[in-house]
């Protein structure tokens, strides 16, 4: 494969999730980043990165530690968003090496993280800097499977596992998901686990114990809000009947490729199998995952089938909703989902080059396009909530700094509409007059930035968004947005 080929191929992978990326870029904050940056402000470099930072579930280092450096820079919030997004487009190239199908990898990468681009909201937030490494990590463990593996690899993987775990623990079930495959693949011994590499493994344990029990983890959630978190973290993935569709079609074609002597019947059946699964209200993109799983089983794809055995569980300890820990499954359900489509790839050998400099030479144009607010039709529609999503993060900061300009607050800020997980919000797919953070953020957020011994005010200021308005009341303040709607205080 010549460079200029692989070059494009990498740049095809990435398109899809950065194209939405730039559209979105730069937010402010958003969420938890509210609450995390007021605990920050008050904190010095060594208490942030090796203390408690609440919501953060356990100790998080070098996460934590580039949190604090973010916001004590200029633009350190949009540096951070960088930062996510080069990690995530690392992990997507490397993502590549685990396949021989790299032409169709390419491409279905690229449609799969625009059409699934909700679960990488994490690139806008403070707090996005503990995914996109562990992202890497799922690459580089599917990429590392040659046989036997040799202890080299072992330990380059090992010493990847010890640097993620500094920003998100579940690394180490990653690791050992690896570890456990290649024991019953037969690729790795207990020779080279036990006695030549026991001191990295010794190792990553150790570190894995430290982030995992200090300090003290919040108290667990009951297993039926982790069921229903679960699962609410892949439904809402699907922010469109459109993608709702689209994932069928992954489906179909995971399908196809898992039983190529199979009778049509087989696969008929389990097509029909996953459709009735649909009907129970699973979400299409577990269904999706289980499918892909069974085929990693099937083809005796041992790493892919123990990673996304692990990664799949991710989003359920939290039950919060958030899509975002459902984004690993999905990387690591597109790779099994190409695995026997080679004959595709030298089919169109002599097209691979002009296809995937199409995509990235359109993405390009409609980029340049949508950022200078020249509308094209269809993308324009689907660019416009996270257009409106981060207008709210810059009217939000605009009434923070109004508010507390010089002269002191002009009031309370109390937002207008509740802004809930996902595991309880009745507007997650609707988000026109959601708030971009909850109050209790905010409330935290102002009081952190507030001088000592300032005095409250007694008036209320009622923030509402997408031009939602309290009947019989005028605002005192509007902030405008082109594609959010205006954003409006009331006095009370």
């Amino acid at each position: 494969m010549s460079r200029l080929l692989s070059f494009l191929l990498g740049a095809c992978a990435v398109t899809g999730v950065t194209f939405w990326f730039i559209v979105g870029f730069p937010f402010e904050h958003h969420n938890e980043s509210y609450v995390i940056a007021s605990q920050l402000h008050s904190m010095d470099f060594w208490s942030a990165t090796f203390g408690r930072v609440f919501p953060v579930a356990n100790l998080r280092p070098a996460g934590q530690g580039l949190m604090w450096l973010a916001m004590s820079i200029p633009a350190g919030l949009a540096l951070l968003q960088i930062f996510n997004i080069l990690c995530t487009i690392a992990a997507f190239v490397l993502a590549l090496r685990a396949v021989r199908a790299r032409a169709t990898l390419s491409y279905a990468l690229c449609v799969t993280g625009a059409a699934l681009f909700s679960g990488y909201i994490f690139l806008f937030h403070l707090h996005g800097v503990f995914y996109g490494p562990m992202l890497i990590l799922c690459s580089a463990l599917l990429g590392a499977t040659p046989a036997p593996l040799d202890g080299a690899t072992v330990r380059r993987m090992g010493v990847l596992t010890l640097v993620v775990l500094l920003f998100h623990p579940y690394a180490i079930l990653l690791f050992g998901a690896w570890v456990l495959a290649g024991l019953v693949a037969g690729t790795l011994t207990l020779r080279t686990v036990f006695t030549r590499d026991l001191p990295m493994h010794l190792a990553v344990v150790a570190v894995a114990a430290v982030v995992l029990l200090l300090p003290p983890r919040e108290a667990p959630q009951s297993p039926a809000a982790m069921l229903i978190g679960g699962l609410v973290s892949y439904q809402v993935v699907e922010v469109h009947p459109l993608v709702t569709a689209f994932i069928g079609i992954l489906v179909v074609v995971t399908i196809a490729t898992m039983w190529r002597g199979a009778r049509p019947g087989v696969k008929i059946a389990l097509v029909l199998g996953s459709l009735g699964l649909y009907l129970l209200a699973l979400p299409a993109v577990l269904i999706w995952i289980a499918v892909n799983f069974v085929k990693a089983l099937r083809t005796r794809r041992w790493t892919p089938a123990f990673l996304l055995a692990v990664a799949t569980m991710f989003p359920f300890p939290t039950a919060t909703g958030s899509p975002t820990y459902g984004i690993f499954a999905i990387l690591i359900a597109t790779i099994v989902m190409v695995d026997g489509l080679e004959w595709l790839e030298e089919g169109a050998r002599a097209w691979h080059p002009r296809i995937a400099g199409t995509v990235v030479a359109l993405a390009l144009v409609s980029l340049i396009l949508i950022r200078s607010d020249v509308g094209i039709p269809g993308v324009e529609a689907l660019a416009r909530p996270l257009h409106a999503e981060r207008e709210k993060t810059a009217q939000l900061q605009q009434i923070l700094d109004w508010n507390t300009s010089p002269g002191g607050p002009r009031g309370t800020l109390t937002l207008g509409r509740e802004s809930l997980n996902p595991t309880a919000a009745m507007d997650i797919l609707d988000r026109r007059f959601r708030p971009p953070t909850s109050q209790p953020f905010l409330d935290r957020y102002v009081r952190s930035y507030l001088t000592p011994g300032t005095p409250a005010s007694e008036r209320i200021l009622i923030v509402t968004f997408g031009g939602d308005s309290i009947p019989g009341q005028v605002p005192v303040m509007s902030f405008p947005g082109l594609h959010a709607g205006p954003a409006l205080v009331y006095s009370r």
